[in-house]
């Protein structure tokens, strides 16, 4: 399930330049919009859902952007679901300053599982800054999705 994920993302931008060369957008959107519903139905099945939810979840918020394409016929839908990323990276690095440690620290303590306080305030302070760098790209690329050529 997770190759399926890996190779869907890396392919998105090629699939969707692609495929609105070729298809309306309400017709691509039904077409990628499949993905998703398929990878939530395998862990649904699987009964696996509340331990994939963190995975199915971003699937699902792509599901609902595919679906306002559909619905609109819409094409510049398609160009928000790396704002969709960038807001779910902004929302779990954000999650972690408030439950802590800090993804930082995470990252960091994978290396060295001992960090000095001061470490510890540095990579809080870095998560924080990674946080508005998330939340600035999103609202750029969503900016640039409705209002760029």
């Amino acid at each position: 399930m997770k190759a399926i994920q890996v190779l869907t993302a890396a392919s998105y931008p090629f699939l969707v330049y692609a495929g609105l060369n070729v298809l309306p957008p309400r017709a691509l959107a039904m077409v990628l919009g499949i993905i998703p519903i398929v990878l939530g139905a395998v862990a649904w099945r699987r009964g696996r859902l509340a331990e994939e939810l963190p995975s199915v979840l971003p699937g699902a918020l792509i599901a609902v952007v595919l679906g306002f394409a559909a619905l609109l016929n819409e094409g510049r839908f398609f160009l928000l679901v790396p704002a969709i990323t960038n807001v779910a990276f902004l929302l779990s690095f954000g999650h972690t300053l408030l439950t802590g440690p800090s993804m930082v620290e995470n990252f960091a303590r994978m290396r060295r599982p001992q960090l000095p306080e001061g470490a510890i305030r540095y990579c809080r302070r870095l998560t924080g800054l990674w946080c508005i760098f998330f939340g600035l790209n999103s609202g750029f690329i969503a900016w640039l999705a409705f209002y760029g050529s």
